[in-house]
């Protein structure tokens, strides 16, 4: 029978330690594990993640999806990459035509072959010597994409085809898009001309503020009528979210703003999509193309991501304009007990993810226009701003008014014009004329005997003229 051997004392010790080794170790894979899920969820999470996955976008190359009134992106993708404009490029030709042309819309131009220099690819079949009205040919370049009448709108606001890219890229300066360079008005490829998703958001941005330019980029079709060189041309929107009705693109909430593509730059579409007091500016760039009757990706993204955006995001009501913000004393009325509540003047709705609690995820801060509410207060009169903070930036701002009248108290009124007039500069002008005045008048104006008087008013004592006379006609003698 063979008889178990005890562990001594020393290899217990070392059973203790590999023990402790193992738990150690086991223990650090934890925390790592815990320390990546942080890190990972962070980047998929964050207080402006919403709670749904947006769609997959491995078929498009540039994303910007952005809250006009709110000011915030909800998504983007590689915004910063530089990439080829493709026919994006016509919302800046579009904007400064319509800026420079709108008081020429029913002037008729006559066509010549320079005004048509380098109109190839997309075009309508304008000729030269036909005459066209200028707001027939805006609309054909914004509503239909026509790549003659862009070199056309370029001619007429430049004065030539070849220099109307120096407008354009100065436009895109003043606006920021400092990554973008324009070599043609058309988005036919050019390997200079680039742009980036962010860039074109602003410029779209820009476009969205020219009334005549969204009442041409949001029509269904138009025709032009006939003219001395064809019978009339009809068409639809280049951009098939707002012409496409009945298809599978067609979005009803959508206006425009723009689509198309270049082998080189891919398929690229810009719209404007509002739905229940939203409005959000969607630029999808550098998709991929397809065969001939297969679903174009940009499209079909586009309606997934302004889908999901509208599930994910909602307007909620922060504040009631029956709410005070605060209850605030009122100085200057005579009363020590003046008081009166901050209220914004309407409800304040502010576009935020659908699923955050509005009344504890928000921070609300407000600053008035003095140190203090100080009387006369007006019923209904702005005092101050208050800011609507989320996840630490700035997502909505108000006025806050008072809805009570306040008079200043007539005696603590006369004080602070007594006051103001004493800490004013013409107190201070009055006050050194009245001195300069006082030490001239203190210099000339000592008479004999030490007194202050005018020589005019000068009459010696009666005792002094007589010796004075007794004087005179001694030495007369």
């Amino acid at each position: 029978m063979i008889a178990e051997r005890s562990p001594s004392n020393m290899e217990t010790r070392a059973l203790d330690r590999h023990a402790w080794r193992r738990v150690c170790l086991l223990l650090a894979c934890l925390i790592a594990l815990c320390f990546q899920y942080a890190v990972n969820g962070s980047a998929l999470g964050g207080a402006w993640a919403p709670a749904e996955i947006p769609p997959d976008d491995s078929r498009v190359g540039a994303v910007c999806l952005y809250n006009t009134d709110s000011r915030q992106m909800l998504h983007e993708k590689n915004a910063d990459a530089v990439i080829y404009p493709a026919a994006s490029v016509k919302i800046m030709t579009g904007l400064l035509a319509c800026r420079s042309l709108e008081d020429r819309l029913e002037e008729t131009v006559e066509l010549t072959s320079a005004v048509l220099t380098g109109a190839s690819g997309r075009n309508m079949g304008l000729v030269p010597g036909e005459q066209i009205k200028i707001y027939d040919l805006l609309a054909s370049m914004i509503c239909g994409g026509y790549n003659d009448a862009a070199c056309v709108l370029a001619y007429l606001c430049a004065g030539s085809v070849d220099a109307f890219p120096e407008q354009m890229n100065n436009e895109a300066v003043r606006l920021g898009a400092v990554h973008t360079t324009y070599k043609n008005p058309t988005g036919l490829h050019d390997p200079e001309m680039v742009t980036t998703a962010r860039d074109t958001l602003l410029i779209a941005h820009e476009a969205m503020q020219c009334e005549l330019y969204m009442s041409l980029v949001s029509l269904h079709n138009y025709t032009v009528p006939a003219t001395n060189a064809s019978g009339e041309r009809s068409f639809s929107n280049r951009n098939l979210l707002t012409s496409d009705t009945g298809g599978q693109y067609y979005n009803g909430r959508c206006r425009g703003m723009n689509a198309g593509m270049t082998d080189e730059g891919g398929w690229c579409v810009i719209t404007l999509w509002e739905h229940d007091g939203a409005s959000n500016l969607c630029v999808v760039m550098n998709a991929s193309d397809v065969s001939t009757g297969e679903a174009i990706p940009a499209y079909t993204y586009t309606n997934r991501l302004l889908s999901w955006a509208g599930r994910c995001y909602t307007y909620q009501t922060v504040l009631s304009s029956e709410d005070p913000l605060e209850t605030l004393p009122v100085k200057k009325t005579g009363t020590s007990k003046s008081e009166t509540g901050i209220y914004v003047p309407e409800d304040l709705r502010v576009y935020l993810p659908a699923h955050i609690n509005a009344q504890t995820d928000i921070a609300l801060q407000y600053h008035l226009d003095g140190d203090e509410l100080t009387a006369p207060l007006a019923q209904g009169q702005t005092v101050g701003t208050l800011t609507v903070i989320y996840d630490g930036a700035v997502v909505a701002s108000s006025p806050i008014i008072v809805r009570e009248a306040f008079a200043r108290n007539s005696f603590l009124n006369l004080l602070d014009h007594m006051k103001a007039y004493f800490m004013s500069r013409a107190f201070g002008v009055t006050v050194v004329v009245f001195l300069i005045f006082l030490i001239f008048y203190l210099k000339y104006s000592r008479g004999p005997g030490g007194r202050y008087t005018t020589k005019q008013t000068y009459v010696p004592s009666r005792k002094k003229n007589k010796k004075y006379r007794a004087l005179k006609k001694s030495r007369r003698i």
